[in-house]
Parts: C-alpha cells; structure tokens; sequence
C-alpha cells in the first residue's frame, strides 16, 4: 500500500493506496468499476470477493425484477465489472448493515462552496459518495485504488457512516 498526499488544498486528506483485497481474491481484471464492494468491503472489515459476489447476487436480483430502465440495462447480462452497482443495490446492503447516508448536498439550495473531502468526519470510518465514484475514509485518511480527490477541488455529495 502507497501513501500520498493530495495537491491543492492544503486541506486534502492523505490516501492510502489499496485495490481492497481486488487481487488478494484473485478477481479477473483490473477492479476499475469495483470501487462499491472495495469501499465496503475496506469500510466494513469484510472479505473482498464475498462483499463482490453478495452484491453481484443482489444487483442481479434487482436487474430481473427492477421496472426501471438501468434495471433493464443492467438486466442484459452486466456484471458488477463492467457496469458498477448501482445505489439501488448498495443502499439497501449498506442499511441492513446498520449504516445510514448523511446528504451533505441540498437539492434547490446554493451554496457558497461544495462540500469537498476536507469537510468529511476526521474519525471513525465512512464511505464518502462522489460523483460516479466512492470511497472508503477510515480516521480522516482516503482508502481507495487512486486519489478521487481531484486535486481537493472534487465534489463530496455525502457519506455512510454505522449508526450508533
């Protein structure tokens, strides 16, 4: 695992550099649309390959009886490596889990400034949601296969965190 420290904002958290388990369960390819069961799977303490298959499982499930067009998309044969999980399958795994998301983005309000990574928790352990992306953030410090910071200027929309 590398460590790095992002550019920019003087504010930007350090990242860890990890594929979660990704090669340790010998998984074909190269992981780049597992950030979901990575940041699970990192963010939980659970195994990489059984947090994958549980969600393939349940993204599969929902593709055969969702009613929406990504349902029917993700319906003709997408697994999670080539298309990702969708919030409809990861949101319901994460709430059974004990975890709630905390919206940091309000629809119809403007703000001054976005939410960036340096607005996170700096303890405890969270998912951080991004645009099209998340990742996990154990004690302030990013786990994920890059840095989805962009520089400090990347939008945080809000994060999971383990109800007490």
């Amino acid at each position: 695992m590398k460590h790095v420290k992002t550019e920019g904002d003087a504010m930007s958290p350090e990242v860890q550099i990890t594929d979660g388990g990704h090669a340790a369960a010998k998984m074909r390819g190269t992981g780049r649309k597992s950030c979901v069961p990575r940041a699970i799977s990192i963010a939980l303490g659970l195994d990489y390959r059984e947090t994958h298959e549980t969600l393939e499982v349940a993204q599969q499930e929902w593709a055969t009886t969702g009613r929406t067009s990504n349902a029917k998309r993700t319906a003709a044969g997408k697994t999670i490596a080539q298309y990702g999980v969708h919030k409809q399958v990861y949101n319901p795994f994460l709430a059974e889990r004990g975890w709630h998301f905390v919206s940091l983005m309000e629809v119809g309000k403007q703000r001054e400034r976005n939410p960036r990574f340096c607005d996170l928790p700096t303890t405890g352990t969270i998912i951080a949601g991004v645009s099209n992306h998340m990742c996990a953030v154990v004690d302030g410090v990013i786990h994920d296969s890059h840095d989805p910071t962009r520089g400090g200027t990347r939008t945080v929309y809000g994060y999971w965190i383990k109800r007490d």
